[in-house]
């Protein structure tokens, strides 16, 4: 993964694709919403594990190369540690 899936990702945030914290993306997926996504590599150990028993379960696609600073970043927002991705044209962007 690289700097354009982070372009990526703050689009997505632009468009109203992005679905942000652990809490909405598990709403999300228990909805069947097909998401892309980005846990912080940095993150706390409770929410990896929530977020990584959650894709396991409900098939979703789970990235965790960057750091909260990196995902921060993108979206312009602080104390970021997960976003996702909506099913959209933007997924099929992604490297």
């Amino acid at each position: 993964m690289n700097n354009h899936n982070l372009n990526i990702i703050g689009m997505a945030k632009r468009k109203g694709d992005l679905v942000v914290g652990s809490k909405a993306i598990i709403e999300a997926l228990q909805k069947k919403e097909r998401l892309m996504v980005f846990l912080a590599s940095d993150a706390g150990e409770n929410t990896k594990k929530k977020i990584k028993d959650k894709t396991l379960h409900y098939n979703a696609q789970l990235d965790q190369t960057y750091t909260k600073a990196k995902l921060e970043s993108a979206i312009g927002k602080k104390a970021t540690s997960v976003v996702a991705i909506k099913h959209s044209k933007l997924l099929n962007a992604l490297k």
